[in-house]
């Protein structure tokens, strides 16, 4: 039973992240690809997103707070912050991470699906399918 909720879970998210950045007109790429303008924007996410992709995981852990406590509505940095904790094995506070982006956002903005597919991936490890279901829901 909770091999089909994961499966139902990344069935119905995968296609609406693809989907939302087919309908921008944006094809998925790296952050380390982009202009130098937009890393400029972006405040240290291509040092960090690159510490993650090579496993320095404790300097793209410091990279990605900094984004964050500087714009806790970036959804790209909250993902990266989870990601890392992810993969160190922290699962809990990759969850925290994404909880607090996703409570500092306006009541205008609504989370990108991504984010969301990242935060039921992180429930399912944990175990917790109430949660990643109400996600779903």
């Amino acid at each position: 039973m909770r091999y089909l909720l994961a499966a139902l879970l990344l069935a119905t998210f995968v296609p609406v992240a693809y989907a939302a950045d087919t309908y921008r007109g944006s094809s998925p790429q790296l952050l380390a690809d982009t202009d130098v303008e937009d890393e400029e924007l972006d405040g240290g996410l291509p040092d960090a997103e690159m510490a993650l992709d090579v496993g320095r995981y404790s300097s793209a852990k410091i990279e990605f707070k900094k984004v964050v406590k500087a714009d806790p509505t970036n959804q790209l940095a909250a993902r990266g912050l989870a990601e890392t904790y992810s993969r160190i094995g922290d699962y809990k506070l990759g969850i925290r991470a994404l909880e607090k982006c996703l409570e500092a956002l306006e009541a205008d903005k609504k989370p990108e699906p991504r984010t969301l597919v990242v935060l039921a991936r992180l429930q399912l490890t944990t175990g917790d399918l109430t949660a990643a279901g109400k996600l779903a829901d």
